[in-house]
C-alpha cells in the first residue's frame, strides 16, 4: 500500500526510485512542501458520521453525566485528534449540543486535529454526500443538515450552527508526542 502510494509522488517529481525519493523530503527543497504531500498521500483516512455509536451513547449515558458530578456545570475543551474529513468531530458536535440543550450550565469547545491538509480542506468544507448520513439517528440528520440546491443535489452541508462548534489545525500528534 505505501509503494503504491509514493510511486505517484515519484511520478509527480519524476524520481526514477524510492532511494532517490527516500532523501527528498528531508532535504532543503523537499523540507516544506513534500513532507506535507507525502503525508497526505500515505495517511489513511477513516471517518463515517456516527462511527462507534455505543461510544456517543456511553458518552452521554454515563461519561459526561458523570463529569458534571465530579467537576459541576462548565466549559469543557475537547480534542478529536486524526478528525479526517470532519464526519466524527462533527457527529461529536451534534451530540454534545443535544446534551447541552438538556443540561444546563454545560458548554464546550471543540478541537479537531489532523495531519493531512488535503482531508482538513475537506472538513472545512462540510460538504457530504447524503449516503455518508446513513446509519446516524435520522433526528439529528433533519436538524443539523440541510440540502444543496442545482448542481450539488444528493449532498448535504452541515449547518453553519454546528460548524461554528468545531475549530480544525493541522498537527502531527506523533511529533507532539515524541518531543
Amino acid at each position: 500500500m505505501l509503494e503504491a502510494r509514493l510511486k505517484k509522488r515519484l511520478r509527480a517529481l519524476g524520481l526514477e526510485s524510492y532511494e532517490e525519493y527516500c532523501d527528498f523530503p528531508l532535504s532543503p527543497a523537499g523540507m516544506d512542501e513534500e513532507r506535507v504531500a507525502m503525508i497526505n498521500v500515505v495517511t489513511t483516512n477513516k471517518t463515517d458520521f456516527f462511527r462507534e455509536p455505543r461510544h456517543f451513547e456511553y458518552l452521554v449515558q454515563s461519561a459526561l453525566p458523570e463529569l458534571m458530578r465530579l467537576c459541576g456545570a462548565g466549559a469543557r475543551n475537547i480534542w478529536s485528534a486524526g478528525c479526517s474529513t470532519g464526519e466524527e468531530p462533527y457527529t461529536l458536535a451534534m451530540v454534545l449540543c443535544e446534551f447541552a440543550a438538556r443540561n444546563p450550565g454545560f458548554n464546550f469547545s471543540l478541537l479537531a486535529t489532523d495531519i493531512s491538509t488535503s482531508v482538513l480542506e475537506r472538513a472545512l468544507r462540510a460538504v457530504y454526500k447524503e449516503e455518508r448520513l446513513e446509519g446516524g439517528s435520522s433526528g439529528i440528520q433533519e436538524e443539523i443538515f440541510y440540502e444543496k440546491q442545482g448542481k450539488r443535489k444528493g449532498l448535504v452541508r452541515v449547518v453553519p450552527e454546528v460548524r461554528s462548534l468545531v475549530k480544525f489545525r493541522r498537527l502531527n500528534s506523533l511529533i507532539m508526542i515524541s518531543a
